[in-house]
């Protein structure tokens, strides 16, 4: 995963003039920095839009939360776990899933 952008460097990228006179090109700024011109374009367009919140960085948490199901729909698939534990099996949850559509036991949600 790659690594968020300092503050700091989303500051120097927002201050940046490309049009000054004594100036470097865009080019060689993002080399200094160390950062894709990409990057700083999106920096700069983040800022137009949405002002001072570009410099941080958005959120990573997923957007749908985990899935709850019925308190049936986690009985089940406990008792699969169970048995394939007890039968010797992996329970992890792909297994319990092919088990428990092998099985029949997921009838109308499937977890």
């Amino acid at each position: 995963m790659p690594k968020s952008l300092s503050p700091s460097v989303r500051r120097q990228i927002i201050e940046y003039d490309p049009l000054a006179i004594d100036g470097i090109s865009v080019s060689k700024f993002c080399h200094r920095l160390g950062i894709t011109r990409p990057s700083f374009y999106n920096i700069r367009r983040r800022f137009l839009h949405e002002g001072n919140t570009a410099l941080n960085p958005r959120s990573s948490a997923p957007i749908n939360p985990v899935r709850i199901f019925d308190t049936q729909t986690t009985e089940i698939v406990l008792r699969i776990r169970a048995r394939l534990k007890k039968e010797g099996w992996d329970n992890g949850p792909k297994s319990i899933w092919f088990t428990g559509i092998d099985t029949g036991e997921f009838a109308e949600t499937i977890p």
